[in-house]
């Protein structure tokens, strides 16, 4: 009976598998969380780009009082806008960690895996050369078997 392949660093390589798996986890849920902010930041744009409409509009009324008051809705929006480019790049800035860190956990598992394919290889030709041997002795046993049968 052939003997099976079995590669001792297999539980390494589930391990690998797994925390690559974990770590695609937490890049998505980190560039879901980037497209939240960014979705913010457009919201806030949004209202900014309707509240200048409607000035452009004459919607409002522009007197002294009036007029304080859309400077000071204005500013408040541009504060908004100003912290929230800033939430949307530290947003990108943990989601190009957590790529970094997938990528390196992906190159470990490939490390794993590319010596387990050359484990595997090694193997193989350790069983085919076993085979040829014991196929070329049991040739020899019968041709020696064959010679000792027949005598002159």
């Amino acid at each position: 009976m052939a003997k099976k392949f079995e590669f001792r660093l297999q539980s390494v390589l589930q391990i690998r598998q797994k925390l690559e798996d974990i770590r695609a986890i937490e890049l998505k849920q980190a560039q879901m969380a980037l497209k939240q902010e960014e979705e913010k930041l457009q919201m806030i744009n949004t209202k900014k780009e309707e509240h200048f409409q409607k000035a452009n509009l004459g919607e409002t009324f522009l007197a002294p009082f009036s007029l304080k008051i859309q400077t000071s809705y204005t500013n408040q929006l541009n504060f908004l806008i100003e912290n929230q480019n800033q939430s949307v790049q530290l947003a990108e800035k943990h989601v190009d960690e957590k790529r970094s860190i997938l990528l390196k956990a992906s190159q470990e598992k490939k490390i794993v895996e590319k010596l387990k394919e050359k484990k595997e290889e090694e193997f193989s030709r350790s069983m085919a050369q076993h085979e040829i041997i014991a196929n070329s002795e049991i040739a020899l046993r019968r041709i020696n078997a064959g010679n000792w049968g027949i005598r002159q």
